[in-house]
């Protein structure tokens, strides 16, 4: 497992929820966030990705998560690290409403578990 870039997060494996997309409001990052705070868990959610044109959607973001220590921005990550995150997560959060992107997880993540 490699998670070279991201040594700053100090993930615990499997003690993290895994949420993936293009931080635009379609996607419902903000959803997430809002629902994970609810939760009393000793798990991270970790929100991996980005949008170079999104930057007020992902300030807010960043604010709703301000006050949680247990949400994460990584920003984009890929290769190795990418895959070493998707094969040792505790799950995966699918919030979008439109895109495919689940099809392809379902394919590749043999080892995680989908939620």
């Amino acid at each position: 497992m490699s998670f070279r870039h991201l040594h700053h997060v100090n993930l615990t494996v499997p003690r993290y929820v895994l949420y993936v997309s293009r931080l635009e409001p379609e996607n419902n990052a903000h959803l997430v966030i809002e629902a994970f705070k609810g939760v009393k868990t000793g798990h991270k959610l970790l929100i991996v990705g980005d949008a170079p044109y999104a930057h007020e959607y992902i300030q807010d973001l960043r604010t709703r998560a301000a006050s949680d220590p247990r949400i994460i921005f990584t920003g984009f990550v890929f290769g190795e690290s990418y895959r070493a995150l998707q094969q040792n997560a505790y799950c995966y959060v699918h919030a979008t409403e439109v895109g495919g992107r689940i099809r392809r997880c379902w394919k590749r993540w043999d080892t995680a578990t989908v939620c």
